[in-house]
């Protein structure tokens, strides 16, 4: 696989990134503004729920912001980790304030279910600074109170080689409202010395977590989440990388060493 060697490359996107990492804020601003729309913009909007991508849902965040997640089984959400943590409580997020809304569009969803348990990866430092975490740490899956009947995205270990085409689906802080997709983005290569892979998705702030998809013949499936954006090539981490810690927690059904803990009083979405 080609790796992007140039350290100032590297060093810039991670500068770049401190702009559209994180939840996307209540608000929106205009997309020629925003870091991640790369040579025009090639987002589409998808209006409806219906379909594969309807497993692809908006992840509400206590009132601060929003995020994209993914769901790759019934009851289980794959996002990016530092949507969930909270730098003003310099914590995760308690489960009761993440709510998930599977195939929304417009003030419609065809799910809406409160989390029950938020499973970071173990490795993930937080950094008030929003620079990019490198090693491809920025993953977490969200287990949901109950199942969503929608068919979820299965998760795919394949080889992410410079110029592979790839399609990206999230909510954008933009246009929060609507699913929208890049449906011909493509990979540049692998940063050198990190397990993550550049690409040219216009992916803004809410699109953080959003899932990097293949069209294969039995429809998408995800290879990958997308971390972070700059105004050059956006950061996402390959499948393999968490690939076997979430197989080990789909195979158990129970909350890993290192969960938040499940609260039971809901809240609205």
């Amino acid at each position: 696989m080609k790796t992007l060697r140039c350290a100032a490359t590297v060093l810039g996107i991670v500068a770049a990134a401190i702009l559209g990492t994180g939840p996307a804020d209540i608000g929106s601003a205009a997309a020629q503004t925003l870091p991640g729309i790369h040579e025009g913009d090639s987002r589409q909007s998808v209006l409806s729920g219906e379909g594969p991508l309807a497993a692809i849902g908006r992840l509400n965040l206590g009132g601060t912001g929003h995020c994209t997640g993914t769901l790759i089984a019934p009851s289980v959400v794959l996002t990016a980790a530092h949507c969930l943590y909270s730098h003003a409580l310099h914590r995760f997020l308690p489960p009761s304030a993440v709510h998930f809304l599977a195939g929304y569009s417009r003030e419609t969803y065809i799910a809406h279910r409160r989390a029950r348990a938020v499973l970071p990866s173990p490795d993930f430092l937080p950094n008030p600074a929003g620079v990019v975490d490198l090693a491809g740490n920025d993953w977490a899956v969200v287990v949901l109170e109950a199942p969503i009947d929608q068919p979820p995205l299965p998760l795919a270990d394949v080889p992410l080689g410079p110029d592979t085409v790839v399609e990206q689906a999230g909510y954008s802080q933009d246009r929060a409202h609507v699913l929208s997709i890049d449906p011909a983005c493509r990979i540049l290569g692998r940063i050198e010395g990190t397990p993550l892979v550049a690409h040219t998705c216009d992916a803004v702030g809410g699109d953080s977590g959003s899932p990097i998809l293949i069209e294969g013949p039995d429809g998408p499936a995800v290879v990958a989440v997308h971390s972070s954006t700059g105004p050059d090539f956006g950061l996402a981490i390959p499948v393999g990388v968490f690939l076997p810690a979430i197989t080990a927690y789909l195979e158990t059904d129970a909350p890993a060493d290192g969960a938040v803990a499940e609260e039971p009083a809901p809240t609205d979405p």
